[in-house]
């Protein structure tokens, strides 16, 4: 089932792809963990005031084979969306990466009236080596968003309850 979403044909299309690393024993031994400073609060896409975004869809993957990630999960990776300047968190919960997402529909508003702001992303989570890891010096994930920049009044002004 699709959440439907009239966006204005004047809105622009954001693609967002944002990468984050676990590198094996840092800093846990025997493991790949994302729960490092370079893995905290990236930036996702700066905003503009006056103008709503709508994240719309996510993508996730990483550097090895679907089977292998799931099969290394020790601490189960999540990430959050925040916005830079007020720290709002964008879901009530992180969002938990339990299987790679293809155009997951992760549907949110977001604006700021403040100039300098941006959506910023952090992922956590810990994976095992397993056996056909073994030798990998780093996991590499991929984050994406599909995200629309709205700045048609009318349009806004027919869906300020939406908006955080």
């Amino acid at each position: 089932m699709s959440i439907i979403n009239k966006i204005p044909h004047t809105a622009r299309f954001i693609s967002t792809s944002n990468r984050f690393t676990a590198t094996f024993n840092v800093p846990i031994a025997g493991a790949y963990s994302f729960d490092v400073a370079a893995n905290i609060n990236q930036i996702v896409f700066d905003m503009q005031p006056n103008t709503v975004y709508l994240i719309e869809r996510a993508s996730f993957s990483c550097d090895i084979d679907e089977g292998i990630y799931l099969k290394s999960i020790l601490t189960l990776p999540v990430y959050r969306l925040k916005k830079k300047i007020s720290k709002e968190i964008l879901y009530v919960k992180e969002y938990p990466l339990t299987n790679y997402l293809d155009d997951q529909e992760v549907v949110t508003w977001v604006q700021s009236d403040k100039g300098g702001d941006s959506i910023t992303l952090s992922v956590s989570g810990v994976l095992n080596q397993v056996p056909e890891t073994v030798g990998e010096t780093a996991i590499i994930m991929n984050i994406s968003f599909s995200v629309y920049a709205i700045e048609d009044k009318n349009y806004l002004m027919q869906h300020k309850d939406k908006i955080l």
